[in-house]
Protein backbone atom coordinates (compact mmCIF):
# COMPACT_ATOMS: atom_id res chain seq x y z
CA UNK A 1 0.00 0.00 0.00
CA UNK A 2 1.30 3.27 -0.84
CA UNK A 3 1.11 6.02 1.66
CA UNK A 4 -1.08 9.33 1.00
CA UNK A 5 1.21 11.90 1.69
CA UNK A 6 0.07 15.54 3.35
CA UNK A 7 0.69 17.14 -0.30
CA UNK A 8 -1.61 14.34 -1.56
CA UNK A 9 -4.56 15.21 0.32
CA UNK A 10 -3.46 19.47 0.10
CA UNK A 11 -3.57 18.76 -3.88
CA UNK A 12 -6.21 16.05 -4.58
CA UNK A 13 -9.05 16.82 -7.46
CA UNK A 14 -12.16 15.61 -8.06
CA UNK A 15 -13.53 15.36 -11.39
CA UNK A 16 -16.70 17.02 -12.07
CA UNK A 17 -20.07 14.88 -11.43
CA UNK A 18 -22.13 13.70 -14.31
CA UNK A 19 -24.44 16.33 -16.01
CA UNK A 20 -27.69 16.95 -13.84
CA UNK A 21 -25.44 16.38 -10.91
CA UNK A 22 -24.01 18.81 -8.33
CA UNK A 23 -21.02 18.95 -6.00
CA UNK A 24 -18.18 16.06 -6.49
CA UNK A 25 -18.07 12.70 -7.79
CA UNK A 26 -19.26 10.46 -4.72
CA UNK A 27 -17.22 7.49 -6.36
CA UNK A 28 -13.79 9.66 -6.68
CA UNK A 29 -14.46 11.08 -3.27
CA UNK A 30 -15.58 7.48 -1.51
CA UNK A 31 -12.04 6.07 -2.92
CA UNK A 32 -10.31 8.79 -1.59
CA UNK A 33 -11.60 8.75 1.67
CA UNK A 34 -11.06 5.05 1.77
CA UNK A 35 -7.26 5.77 1.25
CA UNK A 36 -6.93 8.36 4.13
CA UNK A 37 -8.83 5.75 5.87
CA UNK A 38 -6.42 2.93 5.52
CA UNK A 39 -3.38 5.04 5.69
CA UNK A 40 -4.16 6.44 9.04
CA UNK A 41 -5.50 2.83 10.60
CA UNK A 42 -1.77 1.82 9.39
CA UNK A 43 -0.08 4.71 10.63
CA UNK A 44 -1.83 4.29 14.06
CA UNK A 45 -1.51 0.22 14.20
CA UNK A 46 2.65 0.93 13.17
CA UNK A 47 2.62 3.72 16.13
CA UNK A 48 1.06 1.34 18.50
CA UNK A 49 3.42 -1.53 18.18
CA UNK A 50 6.48 1.07 18.40
CA UNK A 51 4.89 2.02 21.56
CA UNK A 52 4.04 -1.08 23.01
CA UNK A 53 0.77 -0.20 23.66
CA UNK A 54 -2.70 -1.49 22.33
CA UNK A 55 -3.66 2.07 20.25
CA UNK A 56 -2.24 5.14 19.50
CA UNK A 57 -1.13 7.74 22.31
CA UNK A 58 -2.91 10.96 23.52
CA UNK A 59 -1.34 13.80 21.63
CA UNK A 60 0.69 16.21 23.61
CA UNK A 61 -0.36 18.87 25.07
CA UNK A 62 1.42 22.19 24.89
CA UNK A 63 1.71 22.70 28.55
CA UNK A 64 3.59 19.56 28.97
CA UNK A 65 5.98 20.48 26.76
CA UNK A 66 6.66 23.91 28.84
CA UNK A 67 4.91 26.31 26.66
CA UNK A 68 2.28 28.35 28.36
CA UNK A 69 -1.36 29.28 27.14
CA UNK A 70 -2.18 32.59 26.71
Amino acid sequence: MRYLTPDDVRNVAFAKPPIGKRGYNEDQVDSFLDDVEATLRDLYARLARYEGSSGPAAPERPEDRGFRRY
